[in-house]
């Protein structure tokens, strides 16, 4: 790239530039952010070393074949639990000339079954950013697909989802949160099984201090709640107080929000 002025004069070329549209169906055109990487796992073939350096934050770490690039290479992520994402980005910046030559990724909840590739690509540099339709899946696999006598090794290897700052929210994933009530009633995990055909109740008339407390065993950010009562429709709350509570460095600290409000089967 050179600039050029109006007399013109013009600069030095730049180091090489490359952008890279959006694949067709890539999904909305708002800001991306990239998930928690918290927990994720990675497996490789081949082996290499330093797997996990691809997920722990640093381009001065990464994983590498320790051999020649040859088709067939690839990298599974276990993200743990289903998430929605539209991108993934391959850094190997650091080694630059160890960039997928080309590529396949696939998408699986079982990680057994792949399906048919969801995008698949040439790469051109150390940056390797693959757009493709909004996808809902647990395990992501990367399959090398090009030749080159440089090591394949990725530094960083981030997944990313609508932002949604604006619009709709979007429903955070409730795998492994538990809840605690008072009254116990019957039924608490039902709250979070998806499924509006289950309930949780107290079992007993309303009063003011019975509690539900959801554990979303990390912190998470949001702004929305929903109390859906929908099929037990006159048993919505009539009154209510939300009460977050965090942790830092062991230290409790109540933030309390209280809104007292009326409402219908479904309150946010």
């Amino acid at each position: 790239v050179k600039a050029r002025d109006a007399a013109g004069n013009e600069s030095a070329a730049s180091n090489t530039a490359s952008a890279t549209t959006q694949a067709s169906g890539g999904g909305g055109g708002g800001s991306l952010v990239a998930l928690d990487r918290t927990g994720w796992t990675v497996t490789t073939s081949p082996a290499g070393s330093g797997a996990a350096n691809m997920l722990d934050g640093s381009l001065s770490t990464r994983w590498t074949t320790g051999t020649a690039m040859a088709n067939g290479q690839y990298v599974v992520v276990d993200m743990q639990a289903a998430k929605t994402f539209r991108r993934i980005v391959m850094d190997s910046t650091g080694s630059n000339n160890d960039y997928a030559r080309g590529y396949q990724v696939y998408v699986s909840n079982d990680g057994v079954n792949w399906g048919s590739a969801i995008a698949s690509g040439t790469g051109t540099g150390p940056v390797i950013t693959v757009d493709f339709a909004v996808q809902t899946a647990r395990y992501i696999k990367i399959v090398q697909t090009g030749s080159a006598s440089y090591w394949w090794s990725i530094h960083e290897l981030n997944v990313y989802a609508d932002g949604g700052s604006g619009g709709t929210p979007t429903a955070l994933d409730r795998t492994g949160w538990t809840v605690t009530s008072s009254p116990a009633g019957s039924g608490a995990a039902n709250m979070l099984d998806g499924q509006l055909s289950t309930r949780w109740t107290t079992g007993t008339a309303m009063a003011p201090g019975q509690y539900v407390a959801v554990d979303m065993k990390a912190a998470k950010t949001f702004r929305r709640i929903v109390m859906d009562s929908t099929g037990s429709n006159n048993d919505y709350a009539r009154g209510y107080q939300s009460t977050l509570r965090c942790r830092r460095r062991g230290i409790s600290r109540s933030c309390r929000r209280a809104a007292r409000r009326t409402g219908g089967r479904s309150m946010s």
